[in-house]
């Protein structure tokens, strides 16, 4: 019993560290938001790398993401839960905000198999991602497929 424990928990791990991961930017020039692939590199954990490519862009492309946000992940049954630093979401203003999680999200959703994200700040449950929007609930693959909004809007 334990030897296959063992085994599945091996597994599990390679699983998550060898995968493509996709992160969404948005075109500089078009506003519209456009979806990079990258492949985790051997001894990355996925969730971690998909943060550090969500806050450094290639040329053209723009990002909200804030660098070193990341703290931790913990993926529950077919949920993942993604832990922030609170200190570096406090500068943001309210389309920031909402351009953060959006990018966030769809990344997620686009990248791993879960079909909710949960959000804390910290290491605790928070109403707000720093002042504005409302993380206080579970985000649903099923809501979270599509750019929630306008183009050029930003």
């Amino acid at each position: 019993m334990r030897r296959s424990l063992i085994l599945l928990l091996l597994m599990i791990s390679f699983l998550i560290l060898a995968i493509d991961i996709k992160v969404v930017y948005i075109d500089e020039f078009t506003g519209n938001p456009v979806v990079k692939p990258y492949k985790v590199p051997d001894g990355k954990k996925a969730v971690e790398y998909l943060f550090e490519k969500l806050s450094s862009p290639p040329k053209m492309y723009k990002t909200f993401v804030p660098e070193d946000i990341f703290r931790a992940a913990y993926f529950l049954d077919d949920t993942l839960v993604i832990d922030l630093k609170g200190k570096n979401l406090k500068k943001l203003n309210f389309l920031e905000e909402r351009m953060v999680l959006y990018q966030i999200l769809i990344s997620l959703f686009r990248t791993f198999s879960v079909s909710t994200v949960y959000l804390l700040v910290d290491g605790r449950s928070e109403t707000t991602l720093s002042n504005f929007v409302d993380i206080s609930y579970a985000f649903s693959r099923e809501d979270w497929q599509t750019w929630p909004v306008e183009v050029n809007q930003f």
